[in-house]
């Protein structure tokens, strides 16, 4: 386990944290870039098998959605997943996910009060800037000023697995792979205020690499932890499954 020493500002008006309460613990747990939730079935059973009580919500970003909202609409989804949980009793809500769920959460996180802590498997944005998806952000970008934003394309798009495509419009395109960038993940991290863990797998090198950058950006905090683990993109749900319960536990204990 590797600890890194943070520092960053700290905004003037931050959400709101919640610290862990006693009662059952809730986690939103998220899937990556064209995955279902289904893949997280294992990990999930997991979790609820410790005590935690996890919900699996379905993104924009799916198989079956392929960006159907703006990127910020999308993460008002998980306010529905937190409701959910606090229904079924949740006293503390930490928000999770992978790859591109891991860095919604830490946006999520960011952005919103009342979690008690982020958790990131492999966690990256949808735009890492390879030059070869720049092509088809400027013709996103080209439908857009010419008012076509809401045509339906499809755009080429990169994933740690390889090359794939998402079919959708090329405003809700551009909100994923174009954002300001002070709203990519390092940035989101930099406006965190609750503990943040990420966990990378040594043979996803470049997930790593970001990964280490924005858990440099995070204030300050006892409880962060970057945790590496000998496994590939995919394979660090299983892998960082151990440190994922050692941190919950002290997350509880607050220690």
């Amino acid at each position: 386990m590797i600890v890194a020493s943070l520092t960053a500002c700290v905004p003037s008006t931050p959400p709101t944290a919640s610290s862990p309460a006693a009662g059952p613990l809730g986690i939103v747990l998220m899937h990556g870039k064209k995955g279902p939730p289904r893949y997280l079935v294992e990990t999930a059973s997991v979790l609820e098998a410790h005590g935690y009580l996890v919900v699996t919500p379905e993104m924009c970003w799916s198989d079956r959605r392929q960006y159907d909202r703006l990127y910020p609409d999308c993460l008002t989804e998980i306010d529905a997943a937190v409701a959910d949980l606090r229904q079924r009793g949740a006293r503390s809500i930490v928000v999770a996910g992978h790859s591109l769920g891991g860095s919604a959460a830490i946006a999520y996180g960011a952005t919103h009060g009342g979690v008690a802590g982020v958790i990131g498997f492999a966690a990256a944005d949808a735009f890492f800037g390879p030059s070869s998806q720049l092509p088809d952000i400027a013709r996103a970008q080209y439908l857009v000023d010419e008012g076509k934003g809401d045509s339906l394309a499809d755009f080429d798009h990169i994933r740690p697995s390889g090359r794939t495509s998402m079919r959708t419009t090329a405003a809700h395109f551009l909100s994923f792979v174009a954002p300001p960038a002070e709203q990519r993940t390092p940035a989101y991290a930099a406006q965190l205020h609750v503990p943040l863990l990420l966990i990378a797998g040594r043979q996803d090198s470049a997930t790593m690499q970001y990964e280490a950058r924005t858990y440099d950006r995070a204030p300050n905090n006892a409880l962060n932890r970057y945790v590496e683990v000998n496994a590939d993109h995919g394979g660090t749900l299983k892998a960082g499954m151990n440190p994922t319960l050692e941190w919950l536990a002290s997350l509880m204990r607050g220690s």
